[in-house]
């Protein structure tokens, strides 16, 4: 008995044991694959954050090299884009004793004349920080005609200040923090998703493209949950968002940014005034302005705005390059940080004087444009004002000196001011019955107060509050339409082809042929194809420079047939056709040139006038130089030279040459041909008293973005005009193109083109100091 006891006591014993040894063994190996854990798979992040708290790494920002231009007549820089230190203005809330005193010292000093005139057009344009809610009330004045004006905010310039001192002092008084911003800049797939997740707190401003929080709205318990769902779509560490997202004391208003600095100045002396009276009477007199502090931060430049905007691009938020120059030459323009490591006590607090290893800071290098600012500034302005009059889309010009290839001017219209990139989002509200071309895009708010685009039915209702952006083209405005979007260049292409078939030896200036109707052309389909003369006018027998003073689409097709398809199609490559030309600008486009042998006829005939096929501004600009210059096609480039600004060595952008189009006698024939349309063709509204100027017009459908064929009515052409002068050597040759002008039927390339060109051409003509040919 005593021995099955002692028996069951002793198996009770070794199971107790084995369990000990068993947990034991557990506990270990937890141990062990912790240790393994840390020191093998985590090591390399630990030693990281122990090498961080040892050393301390701290960075020297490079500066931001500089775009130039340079005035060919004093040989002088200007800077189109550089770089300044500005004060950003923000209150802490914690530190101000008296907060409508400091409210209504503010709001007079920093709501300048700028701000109002921007914040009577557009409340999103007030100073940074500032929500005035605008009265609805408007007066709608009539002029004597009776007809309707825009309206009008009719509150005085006091009054808004005294609604912006409101504003400050409402928000210097809130206790927590209801503002965070996420992302700026988000795209709208990223906003839509961030819209869908619901997430309580979270908002999303489709206006401005940016997400942002409201910490007070979101529930303590929920922080985690919405940090791991939202970072996925704005790039944001989980526990980097859930600091975001905690509930904090408001300890930072900001009220402006890029403030004035003379406003900079008076608020300093503010400061060191109210510093003053306080340090008398510490007990009974405040320090009103504490709280109130400027910090100096570091913009981009551009001092003449909205100059050749589309040319130099823009830096966003992250100092990063955006567009035109400022994209295409982010690396050498940010230049490289500096580092300096300095080794850190246990506590983080540095022990070292010297550095333990350093690199200086290389500062980025500068980029001298061939564009003469005085030009562009022509330009634009002679391009903007015929935009409005012929109620385009939009235009470009460009100017380019045939025998190096520098670009002298490239104008785009509309433009933005790159200070202000964002400002591209801007609405208006279109008045009660105004119309807007199917081509611009129209928005209506939804539930939610956000803008969307309008669905058809929309559009043109008159009963909706309708808006469209301020520019007309929103954000598609950063775009250089010049290099960036292709087209069907229409009878300015006629040149070309005509130079082709004299340099071939096909035929010369008084070969003949006979037009008495439309031409019927195979498609290659069971259905039949007429080319037409513009006017519906047919001249019986024509020699081939009454093809190009007429413009005759039916004497291009007999040029094409007499040069036939693969000729055709090797000149069109030959002058850069169907490829990039490689200019210094980011995003260019090639265009399309289809292989000759998938041609019908009817394509190699339209092909001749320039339908059929696309291409860039910038490649019709070459090609054209190639026929005033004597037949070379130049290598275009707007980059003059690069600066390293560490070495100053200069690298200079070399003249080339890419290849031999046509002959010098061809060119010299082409260039009599294109004198006399001028003189005595379609272009003559090009024409310059005194000079001989070679040009062409072009007006071309646009086609269908959906089925086939092409577009009808108003608006439904691109028109354009290209043309070199003087005659013997040419200065410059220009391309001027229009997208869809609205001028009613006589909307043409040469009563919108071609008097655009001559106004741009007398100013040069007179710039370059360039005598008349005839006395």
């Amino acid at each position: 008995m005593n021995y099955r006891r002692h028996k069951k006591t002793r198996k009770i014993q070794i199971n107790r044991l084995s369990l000990l040894i068993g947990f034991v063994g557990i506990f270990f190996g937890i141990i062990l694959i912790r240790l393994f854990y840390l020191q093998v798979i985590m090591a390399g992040e630990y030693k990281t954050v122990a090498k961080n708290q040892y050393y301390s790494d701290i960075v020297t920002p490079a500066r931001r090299g500089e775009i130039l231009s340079i005035d060919y007549k004093t040989n002088q820089y200007n800077k189109l884009a550089t770089n300044t230190t500005l004060d950003l203005l923000y209150i802490d809330p914690t530190e101000i004793p008296d907060k409508m005193k400091v409210a209504e010292i503010l709001a007079p000093l920093i709501f300048t004349e700028e701000d109002y005139t921007n914040c009577k057009e557009n409340k999103d344009l007030c100073p940074q920080g500032n929500t005035v809610e605008f009265n609805t009330d408007y007066t709608l004045e009539n002029s004597e005609s009776g007809e309707e004006i825009e309206e009008k905010d009719t509150r005085t310039w006091e009054q808004l200040i005294e609604a912006y001192k409101q504003d400050i002092f409402r928000k210097i008084s809130q206790k927590e923090v209801e503002f965070v911003p996420i992302k700026y800049g988000a795209e709208a797939q990223t906003m839509s998703g961030v819209i869908a997740l619901g997430l309580p707190g979270v908002h999303v401003n489709t206006k401005q493209d940016f997400i942002y929080a409201n910490p007070v709205e979101i529930p303590t318990d929920s922080i985690k949950r919405i940090a791991q769902k939202l970072s996925p779509f704005v790039d944001i560490p989980v526990q980097r968002l859930q600091n975001i997202l905690k509930r904090r004391d408001v300890r930072y208003v900001p009220l402006k940014r890029k403030l004035d600095p003379d406003i900079s100045d008076q608020i300093w002396d503010l400061k060191f005034a109210f510093k003053n009276e306080h340090l008398k009477d510490r007990e009974n007199i405040p320090n009103y302005f504490k709280g109130v502090v400027l910090i100096p931060e570091h913009w981009r430049y551009y001092p003449d705005k909205n100059l050749a905007s589309q040319v130099i691009g823009f830096v966003n938020h992250d100092g990063i390059g955006q567009y035109g120059i400022e994209g295409n030459f982010n690396v050498e323009l940010q230049g490289k940080k500096g580092h300096s490591i300095r080794q850190n006590d246990a506590f983080g607090i540095q022990v070292s004087v010297n550095e333990i290893q350093s690199t200086d800071a290389v500062d980025g290098k500068s980029i001298v444009l061939t564009i003469d600012r005085v030009v562009q500034q022509k330009v634009e302005e002679i391009l903007s004002q015929a935009v409005k009059k012929f109620r385009a889309d939009s235009g470009q010009v460009v100017v380019m000196d045939p025998f190096t290839g520098r670009i002298i001017a490239m104008a785009n219209a509309p433009t933005f001011d790159p200070n202000r990139f964002g400002n591209v989002y801007a609405k208006r509200q279109l008045k009660k019955h105004e119309k807007v071309p199917h081509t611009i895009r129209v928005f209506v708010k939804d539930a939610k107060d956000r803008y969307v685009l309008a669905e058809k039915h929309q559009r043109d209702n008159s009963e909706l509050d309708r808006y469209i952006f301020e520019n007309k083209l929103g954000e598609g405005v950063y775009l250089n339409k010049t290099i960036q979007e292709i087209y069907e260049p229409g009878s300015v292409f006629k040149s070309l082809v005509m130079a082709s078939a004299l340099d071939a030896g096909e035929i010369t200036p008084q070969t003949r042929y006979f037009e008495d109707g439309p031409l019927e052309v195979e498609t290659g389909t069971e259905e039949k194809q007429y080319i037409h003369t513009a006017l519906g006018e047919y001249n019986g027998w024509q020699n081939m420079t009454n093809v190009l003073e007429t413009s005759s689409n039916i004497g291009m097709a007999f040029v094409a047939k007499e040069l036939g398809a693969p000729l055709l199609y090797k000149y069109i490559k030959d002058y850069g056709f169907g490829e990039m030309t490689d200019i210094e600008l980011e995003g260019e486009e090639n265009g399309t040139v289809i292989y000759y042998k998938k041609w019908p006829l009817a394509q190699q005939y339209t092909t001749s006038f320039g339908q059929g096929m696309n291409a860039t501004v910038i490649q019709m600009v070459s090609s054209w130089s190639a026929i005033a210059n004597g037949g070379l096609l130049m290598q275009p480039h707007i980059v003059d030279s690069v600066i390293d600004n560490t070495t100053n060595h200069v690298e200079k952008t070399e003249t080339e040459v890419i290849r031999r189009v046509i002959s010098a006698d061809t060119s010299s024939t082409i260039s009599a041909m294109l004198v006399s349309a001028v003189k005595n063709g379609v272009a003559e509204p090009a024409a310059i008293d005194g000079y001989n100027l070679a040009g062409k017009t072009g007006t071309a459908q646009i086609a269908k973005t959906t089925g086939v064929g092409y577009e009808k009515g108003e608006g439904s052409t691109i028109t354009s005009f290209a043309g070199y002068a003087p005659i013997e050597h040419p200065r410059f040759v220009m391309i001027v193109k229009f997208d869809r002008p609205r001028i009613g039927e006589n909307t043409w390339g040469s009563t919108t083109g071609a008097p655009v060109f001559k106004e741009i051409a007398e100013f040069l003509l007179d710039y370059y100091d360039i005598p008349p040919d005839e006395k």
